[in-house]
């Protein structure tokens, strides 16, 4: 695991790795990998070991171009495994770095953006925890969410009277209602701020910044920004009809990811100090992914066989259901060449057919997992040790950023002046 990035003169490699040694005051005991960088664009790969009581740093690669390391690490590593065999193409995906200060924080982030990638950032109070959302973070009930809006409609308060369900959504979220949504930022000061300042139980636990690349951020004016309104509508109990998470779900099974990064209106000032953006997440029980493949499969048969009459049609629909196994296929094939046998003119086509139930094949229920983001997504985290979280909270109001600010109102006023004035 790369555990550092560090900023070096690379001019002499050897005195190079042997400062390293002397310099960096390290966090956790080797072995590690380390990024060693002195001007953003290029970098070397060390790895820093125990022999008996000895601490060493060895090369194992040439000077690369770091762009390529954080950006590209699978067709790095494939171009380069002969001269990096050590790292393992895992490591790439979840690079961890240690900072100590803001100074260092902001040394990666200056490479990280310099590479002109859509970056968000999220700060967590305690490494340990993965990306969640507070609605599934101890099991999700699936009559929570209509309970949720039946109350909030009952309250019938101004902040949450929108019919946009994304933005009523994000507002239920700033004030603090379990939702499906989680948090992100475009400024990775407010994510260190909610890595450092948290509850009295998590300053004893070391905080974590993931830093993500996320290059489908969705914007209000998309069409699957309004599709996944229409998702919010049925799982709150505002739509009764399934086929309202059709469009959404026909999205999401093109893809592994099963979820999605939008943007929202700047509805109130919490959104608009914390620079807010959501990810959110989605699944599909039987009942939903079985009325979906029903769905699909009955348009894809109308429209490539719209001579032939309906009643004929439906009942190959009938038959298809989860999972699309032989004992599925094998039934339809067989009354669509029974169809076809008495058919005078326009046959259906038992070929495309048989593609077409491969692809939907990939219809299946499938779980929420918002920490799949990790899986699929380049990004790096960044981990601030409990020793430092007061520091850096400190260096934080220096600049601006403190309770008082990430949330402009009352609450936040009074967190700010407790934090400051606390021992």
């Amino acid at each position: 695991m790369i555990k550092y990035i560090t900023k070096y003169n690379q001019d002499d490699v050897p005195t190079l790795f042997g400062q390293i040694i002397l310099d960096i005051e390290l966090i956790e005991d080797p072995p590690f990998y380390i990024i060693v960088t002195d001007d953003n664009q290029s970098c070397f790969l060390g790895y820093i070991e125990v022999f008996a009581e000895f601490i060493s740093c060895r090369v194992v690669s040439r000077v690369f171009e770091l762009n390529q390391v954080l950006k590209n690490p699978d067709n790095y590593i494939l171009e380069h495994e002969k001269e990096i065999k050590e790292i393992r193409v895992g490591d790439f995906k979840s690079i961890e770095l240690n900072i100590r200060s803001l100074k260092e924080a902001l040394e990666v982030s200056s490479i990280i953006v310099s590479n002109k990638n859509s970056f968000l950032f999220r700060g967590q109070a305690n490494k340990e925890w993965t990306i969640e959302s507070s609605l599934f973070r101890k099991g999700y009930n699936q009559s929570k969410e209509p309970q949720l809006y039946s109350e909030i409609r009952r309250i019938n308060h101004d902040q949450f009277s929108s019919n946009d369900f994304n933005q009523l959504t994000s507002d239920m979220q700033h004030y603090g209602i379990p939702t499906r949504l989680v948090d992100w930022t475009s400024n990775i000061f407010n994510a260190i701020y909610f890595a450092c300042v948290s509850g009295m139980e998590d300053l004893s636990k070391d905080g974590a910044v993931f830093l993500m690349d996320c290059p489908e951020i969705l914007n209000v004016d998309s069409e699957t920004y309004k599709d996944i309104q229409s998702f919010l509508e049925y799982r709150y109990g505002y739509k009764d009809d399934v086929e309202a998470i059709f469009p959404i779900l026909s999205k999401v099974y093109e893809s592994d990811k099963k979820y999605k990064f939008i943007e929202i209106r700047l509805s109130n000032e919490r959104i608009k100090r914390q620079n807010g953006y959501f990810s959110l997440c989605f699944e599909a029980s039987e009942d939903e992914a079985n009325g979906f493949l029903k769905y699909m499969f009955n348009e894809y048969l109308k429209r490539n066989n719209s001579n032939v009459p309906d009643q004929h049609l439906d009942k190959v629909v009938d038959l298809i259901r989860i999972p699309l196994d032989n004992s599925i296929r094998d039934p339809i094939c067989h009354r669509v060449e029974e169809y076809n046998s008495i058919a005078s003119e326009h046959p259906i086509d038992l070929e495309g057919l048989k593609e077409a139930l491969d692809r939907f094949s990939s219809i299946k229920p499938f779980t929420h997992i918002m920490n799949d983001i990790q899986k699929h997504d380049q990004h790096i985290k960044i981990i601030i040790p409990s020793t430092y979280k007061k520091d850096i909270t400190i260096e934080l109001d220096k600049v601006g950023i403190n309770s008082s600010t990430i949330y402009p109102d009352l609450e936040g006023m009074t967190k700010y002046i407790k934090e400051k004035y606390s021992n």
